[in-house]
């Protein structure tokens, strides 16, 4: 389903738009979604180290652990 957003520009770069054969919609559209994307890995990844600064702190070096569990194998 689509919606109409309407966006009020400045009457010269509308007639600038009109010169050149380009698909402003889905021009404007990738944009939009592009610029979601970078807004929301920004939003999970300041939530995850967040979240990492909770977590309590191990005594053992993460190589150890990786060797213990290769070793197990």
């Amino acid at each position: 389903m689509r919606v109409v957003l309407s966006l009020r520009i400045d009457k010269r770069l509308r007639e600038m738009m009109r010169e050149i054969p380009i698909d402003w919609r889905s021009e404007i559209e990738n944009f939009i979604r592009q610029r979601i994307r970078e807004y929301l890995k920004k939003k999970h990844l300041a939530d995850a180290r967040k979240l990492r600064k909770m977590l309590p702190t191990i005594e053992i070096s993460h190589a150890e652990l990786i060797r213990e569990d290769r070793d197990g194998r």
